[in-house]
């Protein structure tokens, strides 16, 4: 989602628990490490609803609210506890979050100029209001207009800050470690390279920046971590 105040719900439908849903019968975990074992608790939410028979099929769903911002630019892991609601095995959902993030490009998700271009390029007004799932619509008020296109601009991310699209199905990271490097971490783009190369020069011209790296050395390591977690 690209909403501008993060992951703030989402619901889960239950059938056939064995007793009352509680917010124990779930676990949150937040990251943006391809590795989702490393991630961290996330915040508490502020409520757990349980809405008996309103699901798919009779089940019960179950909506759980955060608070505005407090989950952004991150993956959310919700599991449904196997031990308290009697599953073979948790069930574990995963969703996204990256700030006006338009879906524009499938290989990343990285907040562009293109994001904003396309909030720019698809005006909607009340005479002609956005779907609930519009995806220039960044605050989803029916509206796409310049509180949209100011929204992509001033959350623009590159490679290294963006949020990482994750691959449950990879190999575990131990096995990866001894895999290969892949080419992938060589066929840099012409901007990734240029930032690497401004980094690696940072010495020698005797500037000081501290959100570059400031030996080549650090900006090759930085590049091996996002590459290669």
């Amino acid at each position: 989602t690209s909403y501008h105040r993060g992951i703030n719900g989402i619901m889960v439908d239950v059938a056939d628990a064995p007793g009352a849903i509680t917010a124990g019968d779930f676990l949150f975990h937040v990251g943006n490490q391809t590795d989702p074992s490393n991630w961290a608790e996330a915040p508490t939410p502020q409520s757990v609803e349980v809405r008996p028979g309103a699901g798919v099929g009779g089940s019960d769903r179950v909506t759980i609210v955060w608070a505005d911002h407090a989950i952004e630019n991150q993956w959310l892991q919700v599991s449904v506890r196997a031990d308290t609601l009697g599953l073979a095995t948790d069930d574990v959902f995963y969703f996204g979050h990256a700030l006006a993030e338009s879906g524009n490009q499938p290989a990343d998700a990285q907040v562009t100029t293109v994001d904003l271009l396309l909030a720019r390029n698809n005006p909607r007004s009340f005479l002609n209001p956005a779907e609930v799932d519009f995806a220039y619509d960044y605050n989803r008020d029916g509206r796409v207009n310049s509180t949209d296109v100011l929204l992509a601009r001033n959350n623009q991310t590159n490679f290294l800050s963006a949020l990482r699209l994750i691959d449950l199905s990879a190999p575990a990271p131990a096995a990866v470690a001894q895999a290969p490097l892949p080419s992938a971490l060589w066929d840099l783009s012409a901007d990734q390279a240029a930032w690497l190369r401004q980094c690696a020069e940072t010495d020698d011209a005797g500037t000081e920046d501290s959100e570059k790296p400031d030996t080549a050395a650090e900006a090759v390591d930085l590049l091996l971590a996002t590459y290669w977690p």
